[in-house]
């Protein structure tokens, strides 16, 4: 099964630092491919640090994207 164009937009205006280890996460072993993730920062503080399962760049108040992933695994 193949996942195409999903994104993931953060808005943090509460005045924390929420900080999330990613946008999105799947089992290495479910044979779903992705395609063309991406991850934006909006607003706010604290960040999300890998688009998915640990790849992609991060993205926070100091870089707010794109991050984009174009084929995972």
């Amino acid at each position: 099964m193949r996942q195409h164009g999903m994104g993931s937009y953060s808005f943090f205006n509460q005045g924390v630092a929420i900080e999330n280890a990613m946008a999105f996460q799947a089992p290495n072993t479910a044979g779903v491919a992705f395609h063309d993730l991406l991850k934006v920062f909006l607003n706010g503080s604290g960040g999300i640090e890998s688009v998915i399962n640990g790849t992609g760049a991060a993205v926070s108040s100091s870089f707010g994207g794109p991050s984009d992933v174009v084929s995972y695994p």
